[in-house]
Formats: structure tokens, C-alpha cells, sequence
């Protein structure tokens, strides 16, 4: 299977939403799969707004890290430079994903995921990481675009109660993935 993984940052950057969806990439790797990966090159989601941001210069084949346009806080982000993102989509249609993984919000990843999906006619799994709490990610933009989705993988079933509940999303596109703890997270104690 060829899946090719979205999301705002990459490691070595931390954040919680994209970390689940590198290890997913990892567990896909080790199973097999081709993969294709592609995050902006910045460290954090801070820097889409700093006037100096780090930069991550990894470098690995199935990897593209695209710079960015960095604008007002308030503005979706990330914005990937057209020409990078091109070039990107060029990179994609030779690799002709079966399917994208793509997460979390409120980033524009889902913007980007929905275009690349209707480009190559993958199926499309996101996972939100939803924050019912946070006005934006209830922006309706956001829910418009949720609904669109072949499968939303969520952390919890109250997450899963909350899109389906308050937000209309179908039941049968929702999917319980859990996150589980990260052993590198963990300190030894005596």
C-alpha cells in the first residue's frame, strides 16, 4: 500500500497531534508500506509567526519539509509556497497515494489533504485531534471540511460523541484509534 502522511511539523519539532501521525508513518515503515511525507520546515507551530524561526533541515527521501509563508497569528496556517507545493504535487502524482493520513486541527493541513486527495483520488483519513472547546477548530470551514472525509480516526469516544453529537458528523466515518503513551516520553525512577 502507498499512503502518503500530512501534517503541520515533523520531527525532531514536538507537538502532540503530528507526533501521532509520524508514528503512524513509523508503524506503516516497519509493515512494509511505501510512504510519502510532507510537513512545512519549521520546528513549531510559533514559528509559522516568527520573523526568525528554526528551521529543520532533515533530509530523507520519502520526506518533503516545504517552507512557508509566515503570516498574522490570527490566519490559518501553515501556507506552503505555490512553487515548493507544486513541486510536491508533481513528487505525488508519481508516488499515487492509496490513501493520505493527515492531522491534526486547526491547521490548513486539512485544506491541503482534501486537494491532494480529489487530485490523486485517495481516500482520506484525518485525525483531528479535536479541542471542542477551542473556537477554532469550530470554525464551519472546519466541520464543512470534516464532513467531507472518508474516515476520521479520534483519540477518545467522547471525541467521537462530540463530532457526531454536536457537529452531524456520520458515525460510520468515525473510527477509535486511541493515542497511547509514548514510551520516549517516559522517565525511569527509582
Amino acid at each position: 500500500m502507498r499512503i502518503l502522511f500530512v501534517s503541520h511539523i515533523h520531527p525532531p519539532a514536538v507537538d502532540g497531534g503530528s507526533k501521532i501521525i509520524w508514528k503512524l508513518r513509523d508503524y506503516f515503515q516497519k509493515n512494509n508500506h511505501q510512504t510519502l511525507s510532507l510537513a512545512t520546515n519549521l520546528f513549531s507551530t510559533d514559528d509559522f509567526v516568527k520573523p526568525h524561526p528554526k528551521i529543520n533541515k532533515l533530509r530523507q527521501n520519502d520526506l518533503y519539509l516545504l517552507p512557508v509563508h509566515r503570516l498574522h497569528r490570527r490566519l490559518p496556517k501553515p501556507v506552503f509556497r505555490i512553487i515548493s507545493f507544486i513541486k510536491f504535487l508533481v513528487s505525488c502524482f508519481r508516488f499515487r497515494p492509496d490513501f493520505i493520513i493527515a492531522g491534526p486541527l486547526p491547521t490548513s493541513i486539512i485544506s491541503y489533504a482534501i486537494l491532494i486527495r480529489f487530485l490523486t483520488k485517495s481516500k482520506l483519513i484525518f485525525v483531528p485531534c479535536f479541542h471542542q472547546n477551542d473556537p477554532e477548530f469550530t470554525f464551519p470551514p472546519i466541520i464543512k471540511a470534516l464532513r467531507s472525509i472518508d474516515l476520521i480516526c479520534t483519540l477518545t469516544q467522547y471525541e467521537i460523541s462530540v463530532l457526531t453529537k454536536i457537529y452531524h458528523l456520520k458515525s460510520n466515518n468515525c473510527f477509535l484509534l486511541g493515542a497511547g503513551v509514548d514510551r520516549s516520553f517516559l522517565k525511569k525512577t527509582y
